[in-house]
């Protein structure tokens, strides 16, 4: 009944309960490039969320996020144009940043939004998308390289609406299948595709919000303004157990919870059992800070 009611509590907002804890996350950051990733995911019973989080070591953090209902699959470009703008103004001016997208967030407006704010963007796209080298079009698929191999064509434009200059790479890693196709504003493919390696920590934070953690692929809320408060509960205990796990590699506690010559384990796995010893045990919490994790 409690949790019901926290739920449905209007007064539980964003701004107030989570924001002031990613800001201090955030202006701790400010002296490295920051880099965001942005992704949609099923939450709730017929809601979905499009969620930016910044990477944190082998982790993604949740910074912002829209939920509405829906069922899994695209949102409008309008709505990625909003949330990114909303996010630049939570970011120290200056600041490096740079946005990793899958196949969803290539459409030019999205682009061009990220580019005025000065950042770098590194975003899948389709392998029949049609860039433009002067008048002569091409699709990004007929510059295939071997597999093992990276090929890029810089200065060029981007769909009919000859959206540009933007850098085309196509890049066959040996480990995949096939080639994965990218639109960027960097100047280098090799950091183009070193960075974008970087956007599948977000699915791992999905997996520990679900199925490794939280468990929230079982909440049976369909109302997108109470799955969105879920979110705000579920982001702080979150941020919570991966201070826990720094907190652990810090004092060495890995040794006591993991094994002594090495530690296999994610922040978010050591942060689960160290709360789990901490719990069974009945030792106090120390005074874990979110700063904890800043500079680590």
């Amino acid at each position: 009944m409690q949790l019901r009611r926290l739920l449905a509590n209007e007064a539980l907002d964003f701004t107030v309960y989570y924001l002031p804890f990613i800001l201090t996350v955030l202006n701790g950051l400010s002296n490295v490039p920051l880099v965001l990733v942005i992704d949609g995911s099923v939450t709730g019973r017929g809601c979905v969320t499009l969620m930016v989080s910044v990477v944190y070591q082998r982790r993604a953090l949740p910074l912002i996020w829209v939920t509405r209902k829906g069922k899994k699959g695209h949102f409008p470009e309008l709505i990625h144009v909003e949330l990114i703008k909303t996010v630049q103004g939570l970011l120290p001016q200056g600041q490096r940043v740079i946005v990793l997208g899958d196949g969803e967030f290539d459409g030019t407006d999205w682009l061009d939004t990220i580019n005025q704010h000065g950042w770098h963007y590194v975003c899948r796209t389709a392998k029949d998308s049609v860039f433009y080298e002067g008048d002569d079009d091409f699709k990004i698929q007929d510059i295939c390289p071997r597999r093992g191999g990276c090929t890029e064509i810089l200065d060029v434009s981007f769909t009919s609406r000859r959206y540009g200059p933007v850098m085309a790479v196509a890049w066959w890693g040996r480990k995949y299948l096939e080639p994965i196709y990218l639109v960027s504003n960097l100047t280098l493919p090799e950091e183009a595709c070193l960075l974008y390696k970087k956007r599948f920590r977000i699915e791992t934070m999905f997996s520990d919000f679900k199925g490794r953690g939280f468990q929230l692929q079982k909440s049976g809320l369909t109302d997108p303004k109470r799955v969105s408060r879920l979110l705000i509960v579920v982001s702080l205990a979150y941020v919570w157990v991966i201070s826990l796990g720094v907190y652990a590699l810090k004092m060495e506690l890995n040794k006591v919870i993991h094994r002594t010559d090495r530690c296999d384990l994610s922040l978010f796995e050591l942060g689960k059992r160290l709360l789990k010893r901490f719990s069974s045990n009945n030792i106090c919490f120390p005074p874990i800070d979110v700063l904890i994790i800043i500079n680590t």
